[in-house]
């Protein structure tokens, strides 16, 4: 039950708008920050915390979509 807390947590928080930096990343430290203020006290303690947070977050990018596009950028002279 408490880690499916913590999952729908992190789903907002992974979502959240204020928690994804301009390049399209996620801010991990904002999106931790949310998540252990929300539910982190309902755990043993913090070790137990993040080993399921890092599972969702894992999980989390496991599913996100690979850039295969690479951009080389070249001086000129070089």
């Amino acid at each position: 039950m408490i880690h499916s807390l913590l999952e729908s947590q992190f789903n907002e928080a992974v979502n959240n708008p204020e928690n994804i930096n301009d390049d399209g990343s996620i801010n991990w430290n904002f999106v931790d920050a949310d998540c252990f203020m929300a539910v982190g006290k309902l755990f043993k303690d913090a070790t137990v915390f993040y080993e399921h947070f890092n599972d969702l977050a894992d999980k989390w990018e496991a599913k996100q979509p690979v850039d295969t596009q690479i951009n080389f950028a070249f001086k000129e002279g070089k």
